[in-house]
């Protein structure tokens, strides 16, 4: 959870400097349509704040499923911690492709947003697995 504020406290810091850097450039005189034709041709700046969204996403998703797991204590229940324990090493990994495709070379973003993309979906899908897995468990259990 904490985690989660300050990268949310960064993530608004961030953008409160870009917006602020934009205004004055404008109060300069200089056209700020050139800097918006820059981002445009170069869409992989605009996505470096999406992964990071998407990422948190992903940590509150599981967040969400740790906690649930804590809930269900049961004999049954136990049998998906292992399994919770591979997503987390997965959600490590999108932290680092996040790092990776921010410093990385225009050439290398595409890949390295191919590749998280894949994990990120893979991962969505395990939660949701083990989510509809732990709701079954619970209305045989009731």
């Amino acid at each position: 959870m904490k985690k989660t504020l300050i990268l949310g406290i960064i993530l608004t810091s961030t953008m409160l400097l870009s917006c602020e850097s934009s205004s004055e450039r404008i109060e300069d005189g200089t056209d700020v349509t050139e800097q918006n034709d820059i981002t445009l041709d170069n869409p992989f700046k605009l996505t470096i704040e999406d992964l990071r969204e998407e990422q948190l996403e992903i940590e509150k998703k599981l967040t969400l499923l740790k906690n649930s797991d804590v809930e269900r204590q049961s004999h049954d229940y136990k049998a998906f911690e292992p399994e919770i324990k591979i997503i987390e090493l997965r959600v490590d990994s999108l932290r680092t492709y996040v790092s990776d495709f921010e410093n990385a070379s225009e050439e290398q973003k595409e890949i390295i947003y191919d590749r998280y993309k894949m994990k990120r979906e893979k991962i969505s899908e395990d939660i949701e697995s083990i989510t509809d897995r732990f709701n079954d468990l619970k209305v045989l259990d009731s």
